[in-house]
């Protein structure tokens, strides 16, 4: 932080850098912070490379003196009139290149000199044979020192001349941001002279987080390792160098992407109002209510003739700031937003650039599973179930899922809701299949009563090519029917367990290493005749 004073009119520049970002998903909160040396009277107080966003709000400005403020406004840039001539940064380093010159031009007519005395040693009346001899013996020695002090010369200069250079790129680059960023400036009132410090608190709309998180699970299959980090962007036009970091987050909405089963009810509509003959009514179809997005499958996990695995790359390939991993991440919550104060400082640039910090990391303990939906996938589909109720106080993203150390793909997800009996996928084992085929459907008039009948057969035939025993959950449906004049009669269910408000069926099964087997699902539809059976999904 520094100040230069211009004029007798109270007139002050102050530097007040970054000194504290608070970081939402959408923007940012920045202070800014400086020291000010007040004279007593009226002061205007200019801070330059406010920000590139012209267009931002007015920021509030606290001082830490009794002081009265009369205005506060954003210029497009610092006026030239005020900041005056720049001092001439250069000035050490173009004497240093002078004084290199004058030693490199004396060495030079000393290495002249003494080759020309050389040549006219011996013409010299005051000197002896002897004497002669010996200076030109010493002569090499001496025209050698010489050079070598030349070269070390020449190297120095050139150094120079190279900061120098620096010196005035870096100059030229500083002077662009104070004359095109937007400046602040502060008029106030001091009743005496002080020295006091100002800060600067606004919103910074081109500075945004993204969450990202890295899960594993352990070899052991009772845990996995979740490691929460952020992505930061800004592009305000300033670095931010040595800041401390809070990191907000609300609640945004995604898609879920694992497979659900919906309810099925069964209502009734005259065929006249179709325009249905006797022979196209009561064709009820299987059932068909899972709503599962198998692209989101086949983007996890989609081997190719070789089996290699071709999968776009982790969002962990960022460069991630490790300067404060594992050191205590202070977490703030309130009813809407919970913020991660990260400890110590860092360095934000401003641009392309992304800055990926690590904010979390728990080990939260699960019991894996395999789920099978055939009328979805005949793959298992591998899922931590939690074991606990944690209410995790983390925020909703994508997640890169690793298996033994493998990537296996990115999904969505939200740990706020990770309690007991929730389940986080790992996508499809295809060593455990179970294939479900239609193998009967008959519809019969059912004289007597004069309703109609259609029976449907179903038959599931399950495999497991692992080299280990998996228990396996089988998950299916049947209609359910929210008219009382359909009926819907369940005649085999091989084991399977109902839950009659939904009409799903859940089998649990044991299967072992190269172990395969069948097992049936039966039931029959009843209605009355000439109505048409509605399936409302």
């Amino acid at each position: 932080m520094s100040q230069t004073n211009h004029s007798a009119a109270n007139t002050v520049i102050v530097q007040a850098p970054p000194s504290e970002v608070h970081i939402y998903l959408s923007q940012g909160m920045i202070k800014k912070q400086g020291t000010v040396f007040l004279k007593k009277g009226k002061n205007e107080i200019y801070i330059p490379e406010l920000t590139s966003d012209r267009r931002g709000d007015v920021p509030s400005v606290l001082f830490d003196q009794e002081v009265n403020i009369e205005s506060v406004q954003i210029l497009p840039a610092l006026p030239r009139e005020v900041s005056g001539d720049e001092e001439d940064v250069q000035e050490e380093l173009q004497e240093e290149i002078s004084q290199l010159n004058r030693e490199i031009k004396s060495k030079e007519l000393m290495h002249s000199f003494l080759v020309k005395s050389a040549d006219n040693i011996f013409a010299l009346k005051d000197i002896s044979f002897k004497e002669a001899s010996e200076y030109l013996e010493s002569l090499p020695d001496k025209l050698k020192k010489i050079d070598c002090e030349l070269e070390a010369l020449k190297k120095k200069l050139q150094e120079a001349r190279a900061k120098a250079t620096a010196k005035n790129t870096e100059q030229e680059k500083r002077e662009i941001r104070i004359y095109q960023t937007p400046c602040l400036k502060v008029v106030v009132f001091s009743t005496a002279e002080i020295e006091a410090q100002i800060t600067l608190e606004f919103i910074e709309k081109n500075a945004y987080w993204i969450p990202y998180y890295r899960i594993s699970a352990d070899e052991d299959r009772k845990n996995i390792t979740v490691s929460l980090r952020g992505q930061i962007s800004q592009t305000s036009g300033i670095d931010w160098e040595k800041v401390k970091l809070i990191l907000s987050t609300g609640s945004p909405s995604r898609l879920l992407q694992k497979p659900k089963l919906r309810k099925i009810s069964l209502s009734l509509r005259h065929s006249d109002m179709y325009g249905m003959s006797e022979n196209t009514m009561n064709r009820y179809p299987a059932p068909s209510g899972i709503s599962a997005d198998l692209k989101m499958i086949d983007d996890i996990w989609e081997p190719d003739g070789d089996n290699s695995i071709q999968l776009s790359g982790p969002s962990s390939a960022f460069t991630q700031n490790t300067a404060n991993v594992f050191q205590p991440v202070g977490v703030r919550t309130n009813d809407t937003t919970v913020d991660f104060v990260l400890p110590g400082t860092y360095d934000i640039p401003t641009g392309n650039t992304r800055t990926m910090v690590s904010i979390q990391e728990l080990s939260i303990p699960v019991n894996f599973i395999y789920t099978v939906y055939p009328t979805a996938s005949p793959d298992a589909i591998l899922s931590a179930k939690f074991i606990e109720n944690r209410h995790l106080n983390l925020p909703e993203g994508d997640a890169d899922l690793f298996m033994d150390g493998v990537y296996i793909g990115k999904i969505n997800v939200r740990p706020s809701s990770w309690q007991e009996q929730e389940e986080l996928s790992f996508g499809p084992d295809r060593r455990i299949q179970v294939k479900r085929e239609m193998t009967k459907s008959n519809h019969l008039n059912v004289r007597l009563s004069g309703n109609e009948r259609t029976m449907y057969e179903y038959s599931y035939e399950y495999m497991n090519q692992k080299d280990n025993s998996v228990d396996v959950k089988i998950m299916d449906q049947v209609p359910v029917s929210s008219d009382k004049e359909v009926t819907v009669d369940i005649t085999e269910l091989s084991g399977g367990k109902l839950e009659d408000e939904t009409g799903f069926i859940t089998w649990e099964k044991g299967i072992g290493s190269g172990e395969s087997g069948k097992f049936m699902l039966k039931y029959q539809i009843t209605s009355p005749k000439g109505k048409y059976v509605w399936e409302n999904m």
